[in-house]
């Protein structure tokens, strides 16, 4: 592509300070907005490197982050849009990272750390595997195929939400988050949202194994958090013993 060409797609999308890199990249110094902009594209109509702002590709038709930056200082958001992957996706991303509403099957390419949101609920993320280690607020995959949290994240700073999938117990839960929400799940018909001091309770005290519920467990600690039991739910998805 021409500079000529990438200065023309810069005025139609209302791209301004930026620099064009000799591979044919771009660095912008403030947001790019490409959100709803691009609704007869599979893919970005330019190459960038780095945006010091914010980037956003949501609901759009993209079916490929190709041309991404490969490092983004604020939000980055490709929501809404036909993506099946991760890959081309920005390599660092300083704030909140956004993905949700896809057909997103694996979290591979994803950054490692976010020090803020990350939101991929609404995919078909069937495992969390690859995803980020460490998020400092929330973290959303409610809405995909998940029968299981192994690889998610090892430190969630704020509320963790995984409603609507298929997860029977609290295996590979993270340390420290600030609530947990979980309805629409087998484990959902014992609890729904509760906090870590639950969840570090019910897994010490063992209430779960494989497809068996501890009944005398599970009275024990839900008298102390003063929670209800709803035993014919339960016996829905669990074996009571």
């Amino acid at each position: 592509m021409s500079i000529e060409e990438i200065r023309s797609l810069c005025v139609k999308y209302n791209i301004l300070d930026y620099t064009i890199n000799d591979d044919g990249s771009i660095d912008v110094e403030h947001d790019v907005d490409l959100s709803y902009a691009l609704s007869n594209m599979s893919k970005l109509p330019l190459k960038f490197n780095k945006v010091n702002g914010n980037f956003g590709c949501s609901s759009n038709n993209l079916e490929t982050l190709e041309g991404c930056p490969k490092y983004v200082k604020d939000m980055f958001d490709c929501s809404g849009n036909k993506l099946t992957s991760l890959k081309y996706g920005p390599e660092k991303v300083d704030k909140s990272f956004i993905c949700s509403d896809n057909i997103i099957t694996s979290l591979e390419g994803c950054p490692k750390n976010i020090e803020g949101l990350f939101f991929c609920q609404k995919n078909k993320l069937t495992s969390l595997k690859g995803g980020p280690e460490s998020i400092s607020k929330d973290f959303a995959c409610w809405e995909n195929d998940l029968i299981s949290l192994d690889g998610c994240p090892k430190y969630v700073g704020g509320d963790f939400d995984c409603s609507d999938n298929k997860i029977t117990n609290l295996n590979y839960t993270p340390n420290n988050l600030r609530s947990f929400t979980c309805s629409d799940n087998p484990i959902g018909s014992i609890f729904i949202q509760v906090d870590y001091d639950f969840i570090d309770a019910f897994k010490r005290f063992k209430i779960i194994d494989n497809d068996k519920v501890n009944l005398k467990r599970l009275k024990y600690i839900m008298s102390i958090f003063d929670k209800p039991i709803r035993i014919e739910r339960i016996k829905i998805y669990y074996k009571i013993v």
